[in-house]
């Protein structure tokens, strides 16, 4: 794989091979437009990603990532807890950043009370202020409003 997947919690992984999957689609179109979809938000997503890393600076893309789990987070009903953080590594390793850099950015946005960190466990403050600053705007995720929780 061209990637790698992590879990904070337990989980179960598994693989479907491609002929499972065209055998699905074919026999259900609603599942074959739920994966089409899915290919799309994913394109969607990448786009953004390359624009973030190409155009934004460190404080601007934490604070987008911050911003991005936030909103995916609601459209499921999680957002109302606080979000477990990852290591500095895996951060900076999705953002183009040192680990150095990721903690000065980190420190920088708990000292302007944008977040707040605790155990590994962080709190968006002010998350208008925080999309502000990360020029986010979550359209390109295509989340139905309508459908959150």
């Amino acid at each position: 794989m061209d990637h790698s997947l992590g879990s904070i919690a337990s989980s179960k992984i598994a693989m479907i091979p491609h002929n499972a999957l065209s055998d699905i689609s074919d026999r259900n179109p609603r599942i074959a437009s739920a994966l089409w979809r899915e290919t799309l938000i994913d394109g969607s997503v990448t786009r953004r990603w390359v624009r973030c890393l190409g155009r934004l600076s460190a404080r601007q893309r934490v604070a987008h990532m911050l911003c991005e789990l936030y909103v995916r987070l609601d459209a499921v009903g999680l957002a109302d807890r606080p979000i477990r953080l990852m290591t500095q590594q895996d951060i900076g390793d999705a953002m183009g950043l040192t680990v150095v850099q990721i903690n000065r950015t980190l420190r920088d946005l708990r000292s302007e009370e944008l977040i707040t960190i605790e155990k590994r466990h962080l709190t968006i403050v002010h998350r208008e202020r925080l999309q502000k600053i990360a020029e986010f705007d979550p359209f390109y995720l295509h989340l139905d409003p309508e459908a959150r929780h």
